[in-house]
């Protein structure tokens, strides 16, 4: 009595010429048959047409080129991350924005490098962005670079989920460096304050003080004690 034996399938993709103009791809599965006492007796194969799975991969590889190439080029910074926010890719741009290789920072958590008033915040938009509030984000904070030099940086997140399970599969995000806006911003505060303070300050002399436009010699400015001398209120002056 013959037993048949099946020995370990293997897969081979290989290029096939079909026909007199046509190449496909083919995966090739081959098993052994065997009898009781393990003698061959002939093989098995499968001939499998993987062609469009081919292609897809090739578009996928011409795709993921072109991304790199864009990501190694660009000024911004350009990163993914786990679910957890580890670094999985750092583009080149790091190495004048932080003054890290790219290579150091991948596998580090970037919430090592937040500045400490600004990591609850951080961290609440995180959950909140993960849980499916938001499609995607930006969000500004100061970041430590590696000589100890905390820089303002603004970042847009967005969430890629798995094609099947809908799971959250990494997250990429775009960076930069926004400390000149935000000194800026400082600055412009600080002199609103005291330019208020200086109209409270006039307010309250009885003095009159008027600033009017130099071309036009419409108002600007009037004080308190100018409409009390004058008789006329802001509006209509």
């Amino acid at each position: 009595t013959q037993t048949d034996h099946y020995g370990q399938t293997e897969a081979s993709p290989s290029k096939e010429s079909i026909g007199p103009r046509q190449e496909r791809w083919v995966e090739i599965c081959v098993w052994t048959r065997r009898t009781a006492s393990a003698t061959i007796t002939h093989y098995q194969g499968i001939l499998i047409d993987i062609t469009e799975r081919k292609r897809a991969e090739e578009a996928l590889r011409d795709s993921e080129a072109r991304y790199r190439f864009l990501a190694e080029h660009a000024t911004d910074l350009i990163s993914r991350h786990t679910q957890a926010g580890i670094y999985l890719y750092v583009s080149p741009a790091s190495r004048a924005l932080l003054g890290y290789e790219p290579a150091e920072l991948v596998g580090r958590s970037p919430y090592d490098s937040f500045h400490p008033y600004d990591l609850a915040g951080i961290q609440q938009l995180h959950a909140t962005f993960i849980a499916g509030s938001l499609s995607s984000y930006t969000g500004s904070y100061r970041i430590r670079r590696k000589d100890g030099q905390y820089i303002w940086f603004e970042t847009t997140s967005q969430i890629v989920h798995d094609p099947n399970t809908l799971a959250v599969q990494e997250i990429v995000a775009i960076s930069r460096d926004i400390t000149q806006r935000k000194h800026t911003e400082v600055q412009l505060q600080q002199a609103n304050l005291e330019l208020q303070q200086f109209k409270t300050t006039l307010d309250l002399t009885l003095d009159g003080v008027f600033m009017f436009d130099a071309e036009t010699y419409q108002f600007l400015y009037v004080n308190q004690g100018a409409m009390n001398q004058v008789g006329y209120s802001q509006t209509e002056l």
